[in-house]
């Protein structure tokens, strides 16, 4: 019985808190984050990454020219809400996409239709693996 005890005991020391590296136990993937500024602008990422998008509430919520590289898994807010758009978006593969979004308004779904401006936002993502 006691032999086994010093065993038991020998395997619980080796797991002791930080014995183990975070990364080691739980591989991670960064998070990018992209803002209005950013605009026209080109971002590198692994398979794997995930991008999160924060643009403002006259903004839809941004979309992926291609979901088999770049694929949005989460989404809030944007027109016609009053909350920024928010999206999360994940590298699935190599290649290269487009995340988009316009401004929006009510003006622009009523007759007749206002004249406003609408603004153009894209990021050019390349994912490598």
């Amino acid at each position: 019985m006691r032999l086994r005890t010093l065993a038991i005991l020998s395997c619980a020391g080796a797991l002791t808190p930080g014995a183990l590296s975070p990364a080691a136990a739980v591989p991670s993937h960064p998070l990018h984050t992209v803002a209005p500024t950013q605009s026209d602008q080109t971002v590198k990422l692994h398979v794997g990454d995930r991008l999160k998008v924060h643009l403002g509430t006259s903004f839809r919520r941004p979309t992926s020219s291609d979901r088999t590289v770049i694929h949005r898994i989460s989404h809030s807010g944007g027109y016609p809400t009053n909350e920024d758009a928010r999206a999360t978006f994940k590298a699935l593969a190599p290649g290269r996409a487009d995340i988009s979004s316009t401004t929006d308004a009510a003006c622009l779904h009523a007759t007749p239709r206002c004249m406003i401006a609408q603004q153009i936002w894209v990021v050019h993502v390349i994912v490598k693996e």
